[in-house]
């Protein structure tokens, strides 16, 4: 059986979590419950969660999304 990167099994229920690059947040993780127990549709999920993460993250990086703005207290 293939693996999955990010896909992880918390009791029943199957989780994304990716690490986050420093100079976005202050967070070190995203992590999202991916609200099915069925592994095959938990890899479909993060499949398309990896593939926009790391689109977002070139954008970043190229300059096309600016970065974020600190949150007053």
């Amino acid at each position: 059986m293939a693996t999955t990167p990010y896909l992880l099994q918390r009791g029943s229920t199957w989780s994304w979590r990716r690490r986050v690059p420093e100079f976005s947040t202050k967070t070190r993780h995203w992590q999202l419950s991916l609200r099915t127990t069925d592994r095959s549709i938990a890899c479909i999920i993060a499949r398309r969660l990896n593939d926009e993460w790391d689109r977002m993250l070139d954008a970043l990086a190229d300059g096309k999304l600016p970065p974020p703005t600190p949150r007053p207290d």
